[in-house]
């Protein structure tokens, strides 16, 4: 077992609540949250791939997922898909040109974001082709968002980049005073957390984005996950910890939950938030209403 990077809770497939994770081991392995606190049962389900040294050949930094398929990206500059309504079993294998840091799966494309300041967009409905690429930054792609509009990229060049997906051009290059690490991007807004652990928050008006708000939630290092809905507001960071937060102006923490280690992502599904720890370990918890 190595540290878990990445995270990611599926819908219910085959009535079961399903935990996918990603790591330094190479391995993806899917978790059954259903066995949780059932004596004598095996909450890992299987590993995912039948290669013997790992799922992938490097360190799966990104998970995604749409329908039923699941894709898993990796430093080996492949992205794996698996079918999870047949048991996991694998689809077909993207081969790319650098390490895959941060994927997007919408029901038409799929979207990966690479360390050579690429991003690539493939149709997922017919095989997988490419669609188009783009050498947006001049650092490496660390987080991605989409929509049936927009592919939006953050980097370490401290930009954000918007491209309009309908004419395949770029609409929009913001220059930040920090890179942003994370995204979560739903009804017109963007929110997304950057090195230094500040959230900021995009407003999408009439296809151009504006940088409108900038909080400070607590965090004292790199934010590694965000997630935003109308109600709440979820965070992890290196600096060992999780907050839970109402999204107000500025935003008020409800909870912080700690750690012995760093917290390199979450995904929340329901009531159920799942945290990627540095300590080997995937973080399960529940919210009780």
């Amino acid at each position: 077992m190595a540290e878990i990077v990445t995270v990611l809770l599926l819908p219910v497939v085959q009535n079961a609540s399903l935990c996918v994770s990603g790591s330094r081991d190479r391995n993806v392995n899917i978790w059954d949250l259903r066995r949780l606190g059932q004596d004598g049962e095996k909450v890992l389900v299987k590993t995912l791939g039948d290669q013997p040294r790992g799922t992938h050949r490097g360190w799966v930094w990104a998970l995604a997922a749409q329908d039923h398929i699941l894709c898993s990206g990796s430093w080996d500059s492949s992205v794996k898909l698996w079918d999870m309504a047949s048991e996991g079993a694998g689809v077909r294998e993207i081969r790319g040109k650098a390490a895959v840091l941060c994927l997007v799966y919408r029901p038409d494309v799929l979207v990966t974001g690479t360390y050579d300041k690429t991003v690539t967009l493939y149709d997922p409905r017919a095989g997988y082709p490419m669609l188009s690429s783009w050498k947006l930054h001049s650092s490496a792609v660390l987080c991605l968002a989409a929509n049936d509009h927009f592919v939006l990229s953050g980097s370490e060049d401290r930009t954000l980049v918007v491209v309009d997906r309908r004419t395949n051009h770029i609409l929009q290059k913001l220059q930040l005073d920090s890179y942003l690490s994370t995204m979560s991007y739903a009804h017109g807004e963007l929110w997304a957390g950057d090195k230094w652990g500040l959230v900021h928050v995009f407003d999408e008006q009439g296809g151009s984005f504006q940088h409108v708000k900038c909080f400070n939630v607590g965090h004292r290092s790199q934010l590694t996950g965000i997630k935003h809905s109308l109600g709440t507001l979820y965070t992890s960071s290196t600096d060992k910890s999780i907050k839970v937060h109402v999204p107000t102006e500025p935003p008020h923490t409800i909870c912080t939950l700690p750690h012995v280690d760093v917290m390199n992502g979450i995904s929340v599904e329901g009531d159920i938030l799942a945290a990627a720890s540095g300590s080997m370990s995937v973080e399960i918890w529940r919210s009780i209403k």
